[in-house]
């Protein structure tokens, strides 16, 4: 619940009527929670790493 209070866009399944839409920076990061050395839950973003060239090709291949 709260990577998804925290993602402020609609993207997929995670839709929100207070932030409608996609914003394209969302679309570069993932939301990792774990739990901190003091037991409290730490969120961070983590860049998604570029998809792989072969990949891409493979994606456009297929349209």
């Amino acid at each position: 619940v709260r990577a998804a209070r925290e993602r402020k866009e609609s993207r997929g399944a995670h839709s929100r009527t207070d932030h409608e839409g996609k914003d394209p920076e969302w679309g570069k990061v993932n939301l990792v929670i774990r739990k901190g050395s003091g037991g409290e839950m730490e969120i961070r973003r983590e860049p998604i790493p570029e998809i792989r060239q072969d990949l891409k090709d493979i994606i456009e291949e297929m349209g």
